[in-house]
């Protein structure tokens, strides 16, 4: 059993986005909008699609493969696989084992488990991930993100078929011995259960499955109420958000960097219209990938250490929504 100690590093990164890049006036031209018009609602203007051939294991393999060699870290150095997606390649066994099989690993029996939180993921799996490290339960853990969202778009639904893209993130995280590095200060996550119907995918689990339901394609296709998700999500938002900062004592200005799940247009918008974050403090990447589902918040992370951004003294925020409706947040600060 390791000491007990709050301070972690990110030892190593990586992404991945399929080679296949659509544009939005591509997607205008597929689906006989008008010229402008999937950018001007979602806010994309090229996402990434995977191929027939690709999935979520194998996408996750690439990202975690180039964060092991970024950190120079052969598979026995890891302690703990932790995948952290809203999308999966089959229900049984869980994305980290086929993650594992994916990387032809049978011979390192690494522990390892699934968090499903769908847009929130990521940062689900980074609360659990960094207790544990505080804990001294795990030394080294990769947690691993990679998001399929193009196979359960309905091409009768231009506001997601625009909005959504394909990608996948790793972060190596390891507990510091040393009393500097990262540290997660403030946390908090709430899900507001009435919103549960206005995101979905119907078909698939055991209330619709497909041996006692006759097949409808729409059963397996991704559903958002989105005016009905605004009016409901951005209050809820606004008053957990106001809580959070209000708890920690922190104000707006006070982060050097804000990282938000790539939501929306609208809703990037709302957050940098309602709070003064300081200039070019909010990272935003939806119009080169589009909402990448929980693959979003690391992405975007992985984007942000090769362009310097976590800098020593620094404070990050990350913070999303997800289908339930569920509000996250989080504060790491690097000493």
């Amino acid at each position: 059993m390791l000491s007990m100690n709050p301070y972690f590093t990110i030892t190593g990164h990586g992404r991945y986005v399929p080679k296949t890049v659509v544009t939005a006036e591509e997607i205008d031209q597929t689906l006989k909008l008008p010229t402008g018009w999937t950018f001007r609602h979602t806010g994309v203007q090229t996402r990434y699609v995977a191929d027939s051939t690709e999935s979520n294991a194998e996408m996750g393999a690439v990202a975690l493969q180039q964060a092991m060699q970024s950190a120079r870290l052969h598979p026995n150095d890891l302690d703990l696989i932790v995948c952290a997606s809203g999308s999966f390649d089959q229900p049984v066994p869980f994305n980290a084992c086929l993650l594992m099989q994916r990387l032809d690993w049978e011979q390192y029996p690494i522990a390892s488990f699934d968090i499903d939180a769908t847009c929130l993921s990521f940062l689900v799996a980074l609360d659990v991930v960094t207790g544990l490290l505080m804990a001294g339960r795990y030394r080294r853990v990769a947690i691993v993100t990679s998001e399929l969202a193009s196979r359960s778009l309905d091409a009768k639904d231009p506001k997601t078929y625009g909005l959504f893209g394909d990608a996948a993130a790793a972060v190596i995280l390891e507990q510091n011995g040393s009393e500097t590095g990262l540290s997660v200060t403030h946390r908090k996550f709430e899900t507001h259960a009435g919103g549960a119907s206005m995101v979905r995918v119907e078909g698939g689990g055991n209330a619709r499955h497909p041996r006692h339901y006759p097949f409808q394609d729409e059963d397996y296709c991704f559903k958002m109420d989105a005016f009905d998700l605004l009016r409901f999500t951005i209050p809820r938002f606004d008053q957990f958000f106001g809580d959070f900062l209000k708890d920690s004592q922190l104000k707006p200005n006070d982060f050097d960097l804000v990282i938000p799940h790539q939501v929306s247009r609208v809703g990037l918008d709302h957050l940098v219209k309602s709070y003064q974050f300081k200039a070019d403090a909010v990272w935003a990447n939806l119009d080169r990938y589009g909402n990448c589902i929980a693959a979003s918040l690391p992405l975007s992370l992985s984007e942000a250490i090769d362009a310097g951004r976590l800098k020593p003294g620094g404070r990050v925020l990350l913070l999303g929504t997800a289908a339930g409706v569920s509000l996250g947040a989080m504060v790491i600060e690097s000493h």
